[in-house]
């Protein structure tokens, strides 16, 4: 209840004008077919005047004929006595032959005008209805985004994209229909119980209430059913998020797929998840099918009493033709709202269902907050210092970093080295606030980093990642991502910094040319180089480079890691990287095992030192003897630089 509240408040409550018109609207609409059964009472009783003693038979006569009725036979006494009775003694008034023809023209222009009149209304409605879903549509997925936005790494950790998907588009999608098909429905069809009750009780007392004692063994009906369909609408949900995850998965991994002839176990993958969703699905029908036919054996043996007690009653000639008819019809209504109410459970149960999944998006924790003084640097000259640093991600066993000290000046190339798990991209992590250190203290130019603005630490330090993300469009949009209002000679400058230019000048369209989805049309190299060059343009202070040369062949490599080299001369630049040259060149080195910072000191030191560092390279030297003599250059390099 308390999240309709505020799914309410948040998002329904600033078009309360135009949800109050839809309602009344609809309400109005409800009454269409009572309108509609009361002119044919009035049709039966008034103009063709069939009363309940049968005292006249057949159709209407032409104008001047002077048979009133074709088929008339006299009325006898008794005819005459039960006619005058009518519904104890309130019997209609025989009209005149002119009187009920110029009346069947009215009834005619009635039926007309109030067709066209809730035809008007129900579309105005329907109008109303669907505006105000779509305007919460918008909103809510808006908000569901922009709190994705917001959300720490971890979140997206834990979760696969395609079940993050379902919950802003399908879920979203869910409330929205719920809204407008449901929310209305549900009291369109009080409003119709209403008027039935009222219409019903003043036509006849007896019988309405034998119509209301049915009531409930609805009630009872839906009860049973409740919790089952709840459960049900729950798997029903999560199965769909996870069909959602498997289609994601398998689209973002199509090359490994065909790579490894995997068609058939996806293929087979997908199979299963939508067996239990069709498993769960056919569960479901069968709840709610056993559910409307409960109810609508309810409904019939209902109205086959009211049948029978109608008729004993024309037959006494308490009731007329006309308002028998109009109390079927007025019954049919009232059970009609009440089985659609039953059928309703289902679709609440979605509702509830899908506003819960959307509403856990919303109330998850932001653990990656600014602090309320949060600190806007106009500069950052780069001095990081990382005290007593510890990193534990959620749901982890152990740490994945543990105890990090150490301090960098402005200007520095810092190398991080490790072994694959060791914990280097954690640490870089960590200057960007993607996850914030389970213990200890960072800080940039003596702040810490929990006192800076994301907005600002984010404009100052910018990372290559391992893996190069690219959007699709263009080339010149791709390197403008994070600076859109760079001109065309920084693009160029740059894709230049970055061993990129002569490449896009190959290409017929150049800097326009469309690259795909994830720059598929780009080599794994020409994507880091790429990714590198979408950095560079935003001149960070702190530059970080995730092994992002690793993709490049050796001659480019060797370019990139001159420019790396020129580009860390007025800025601070942390490079994880494998490679002997580039540590050769750092002020500091970092080695990483274990989630510890084990050593660290400039190359030389570590080289001396003949720990940790120095069998790393004795490592390359051993692979390398094996790849001469294409590595002989390279090797003879590293042995002189570890002493060999």
């Amino acid at each position: 209840m308390n999240k309709i509240f505020r799914l309410f408040n948040s998002y329904i409550r600033p078009q309360w004008k135009m949800l109050l018109v839809a309602l009344v609207a609809a309400q109005v609409s409800t009454t269409q077919w009572f309108t509609m059964g009361y002119l044919s009472k009035v049709m039966v009783d008034q103009v063709l005047q069939i009363g309940s003693a049968g005292s006249a038979k057949g159709r209407l006569a032409a104008p001047g004929d002077e048979r009133r009725w074709e088929g008339e036979r006299p009325a006898s006494q008794d005819d005459r006595v039960r006619s005058e009775a009518g519904m104890g003694g309130k019997g209609p008034r025989k009209h005149s032959q002119v009187e009920r023809l110029n009346l069947l023209k009215w009834i005619f222009i009635g039926y007309v005008f109030i067709r066209v009149f809730f035809a008007c209304l129900n579309w105005f409605s329907n109008y109303l209805i669907v505006r105000m879903g779509q305007d919460l549509i918008f909103h809510l997925r808006k908000d569901v985004y922009d709190k994705l936005q917001s959300l720490q790494l971890s979140y997206f950790d834990r979760r696969q994209t395609g079940k993050i998907m379902a919950r802003v588009m399908d879920d979203v999608g869910a409330i929205q229909w719920s809204i407008s098909g449901l929310f209305i429905q549900f009291f369109s069809n009080i409003t119709t119980l209403l008027v039935g009750i009222v219409i019903m009780t003043s036509i006849h007392v007896q019988m309405s209430m034998v119509a209301f004692c049915t009531l409930p063994f609805y009630v009872l009906t839906y009860r049973f059913f409740l919790r089952r369909v709840r459960a049900v609408s729950k798997l029903v949900r999560e199965r769909n998020s996870e069909i959602y995850g498997i289609i994601g998965e398998n689209l973002n991994g199509v090359r490994v797929v065909k790579s490894f002839a995997r068609e058939r176990y996806e293929t087979w993958r997908f199979y299963r998840k939508i067996s239990q969703f069709l498993r769960l699905e056919s569960t479901n029908a069968v709840y709610n099918t056993f559910m409307s036919t409960l109810c609508g054996l309810i409904s019939g043996v209902g109205t086959t009493i009211v049948l029978y007690m109608g008729i004993l009653a024309m037959r006494d000639g308490t009731m007329t033709l006309g308002n028998f008819l109009y109390f079927s019809n007025s019954v049919g209504f009232l059970f009609g709202p009440i089985v659609s109410l039953s059928d309703m459970n289902i679709k609440i149960q979605w509702f509830m269902t899908a506003l819960t999944r959307v509403f856990e998006v919303l109330d998850e924790e932001v653990k990656i907050e600014e602090s309320e003084n949060a600190v806007d640097m106009e500069e950052m000259y780069g001095e990081v210092i990382f005290r007593h640093v510890s990193l534990r991600y959620e749901d982890a066993p152990g740490y994945a970093l543990k105890g990090l000290n150490f301090a960098v000046m402005p200007g520095s190339l810092v190398c991080i080295v490790g072994q694959s798990g060791a914990g280097k991209s954690s640490l870089v992590n960590l200057l960007l606030r993607l996850y914030d250190p389970t213990e200890g203290r960072i800080t940039i130019d003596g702040e810490d980093i929990r006192d800076i603005s994301l907005k600002s630490l984010r404009k100052h330090i910018r990372m290559v990642p391992q893996e190069a993300m690219l959007f699709s469009g263009t080339l010149a949009s791709n390197i403008r991502y994070g600076h859109p209002e760079a001109t065309p000679s920084e693009v160029i400058q740059a894709s230049e910094k970055a061993e990129l230019h002569e490449f896009i000048m190959s290409l017929p369209a150049k800097y326009e040319t469309e690259i795909g989805e994830g720059g598929v049309s780009l080599s794994g190299g020409q994507k880091q180089r790429l990714s590198m060059a979408m950095t560079l343009i935003t001149n960070p202070s702190v530059l970080i480079l995730d092994d992002s040369t690793s993709a490049l062949d050796a001659k480019t490599e060797g370019r990139i890691q001159r420019t790396i080299g020129r580009i860390s001369k007025d800025r601070t630049a942390f490079v994880i990287t494998q490679k002997v040259a580039m540590c050769r060149k750092a002020d500091l080195v970092l080695v990483l095992k274990g989630g510890q910072l084990v050593e660290q000191g400039t190359y030389d030191k570590l080289v001396r030192k003949q720990g940790t560092f120095y069998d790393m390279f004795r490592t390359q030297i051993e692979t390398m003897e094996q790849e001469a003599p294409e590595g002989e250059k390279e090797k003879e390099e590293v042995e002189e630089a570890v002493g060999v």
